[in-house]
């Protein structure tokens, strides 16, 4: 017998229209007995039902909505929502080397991120009450895709905010001296690192704004700024000379492979070193660049770094400005939801009026195609890239 949770008045509205997340100081009552982590199922005032979904207390986000209808929450539940969510990317996004399977809310599974690399999985369990599912969800992912193996990267620290401890988890398939392997994304071949690589290994996220990056066909001398595995510069195959900058010696190294993955050793440059320094030298030098690629880590941590971190994205996309040559190509990017997309225009709008510089839109870009979007949803739409030309 499953608890319930009932609503204060008027907040039911948002989570009517499909939004999943009830906040705490949204519920008024529970009855019934539960334990953190349960499925409870919540009413109106009216105590009329309006879906099922698991509940920890201690948690901002109290309850995550699963369904609207109320029905059971079994093993057969979950292998019909992966199964939906992996026949759509089959059919939408036709990837196979490497997408992610399941992504959190947008396929109605908060808190499961599911990502497939070849023949291998990495999983993450980011809320308690996804972990309560935790074996059955990898027999039926064990079931559906056969791997080789799979790993479980549940050391995102959005674990810590649900009182779950971080870890790390092999489960069968990998030596723990090899867990890495090579994926191909546009005949370009990268090394991931599943077991210490950023998010689950790549970032598969950008895929589709990569894919239209490399149609651009950019020649000259390019810029990858915030590189990690160098993903955006190995897209470019007329580039003349392409300089992959980050601050982390890991991603340098890996830099360093996936170059001499795919023959490009001779027209690279790989500099460790923070981003803002380098930039801000090569204004002082005098040395320019035929596109630059700004794909920095998430200034937004939460709403009070809002300020700071709108003073750094301006500062960041100036100073990039500064170093394009006339028809020179700028892709900046934000994966911060906080930060707005009419935010982040404003910004880039006030860094080329400082730099007297006409900026012209080519395109815009959000998350790829296996990281799909709720409607209901806002929060599921992070991923903001530009493709801006200076005149």
């Amino acid at each position: 017998m499953r608890a319930n949770v009932y609503l204060k008045k008027n907040e039911d509205k948002r989570i009517r229209q499909g939004h999943p997340w009830i906040f705490s100081n949204e519920i008024k009552t529970c009855e019934g007995l539960y334990e953190d982590g349960d499925i409870v199922d919540v009413y109106d005032h009216k105590k009329k039902y309006i879906g099922s979904g698991y509940f920890n207390s201690h948690s901002l986000i109290a309850i995550r909505i699963l369904t609207r209808e109320n029905v059971a929450i079994n093993r057969f539940f979950f292998q019909s929502k992966i199964l939906k969510a992996l026949q759509y990317r089959e059919k939408i996004t036709g990837e196979k080397d490497a997408f992610r399977v399941i992504f959190g809310e947008s396929d109605h599974l908060p808190g499961l991120i599911v990502d497939k690399y070849k023949s291998f999985l990495v999983v993450q369990f980011l809320t308690l009450g996804i972990e309560k599912f935790r074996y059955d969800i990898i027999d039926i992912l064990k079931e559906l895709f056969d791997p080789e193996g799979i790993i479980l990267r549940n050391d995102s620290s959005f674990r810590k905010l649900e009182g779950l401890k971080q870890e790390k988890i092999i489960l069968g398939g990998i030596k723990n001296e090899n867990k890495d392997i090579i994926i191909e994304e546009g005949n370009i071949k990268f090394k991931v690192d599943l077991w210490e690589g950023q998010k689950t290994g790549f970032f598969l996220d950008q895929r589709d704004n990569r894919d239209y990056f490399s149609a651009l066909s950019l020649s000259g001398k390019g810029l990858d700024c915030f590189c990690y595995s160098g993903a955006w510069g190995m897209r470019d195959t007329e580039a003349s000379e392409v300089t992959f900058l980050d601050s982390s010696e890991s991603a340098i190294s890996l830099v360093r492979i996936n170059a001499e993955l795919n023959s490009k050793i001779d027209n690279i440059k790989v500099r460790k070193e923070d981003v803002f320094e380098f930039l801000s030298s090569n204004i002082t030098r005098g040395e320019t660049f035929d596109w630059i690629v700004l794909d920095p880590p998430a200034f937004v941590k939460n709403k009070k770094s809002i300020k700071k971190a709108i003073y750094r994205y301006r500062e960041l996309n100036l100073k990039a400005m500064k170093l394009l040559k006339e028809g020179g190509i700028l892709i900046t990017c934000s994966c911060s939801y906080n930060l707005k997309e009419d935010t982040f225009t404003r910004l880039i709008k006030e860094a080329s009026i400082e730099v007297n510089k006409e900026i012209r839109v080519i395109a815009c870009g959000n998350q790829a195609k296996d990281h799909p979007v709720l409607i209901s949803m806002p929060e599921s739409k992070y991923l903001k890239c530009f493709f801006l030309q200076i005149l």
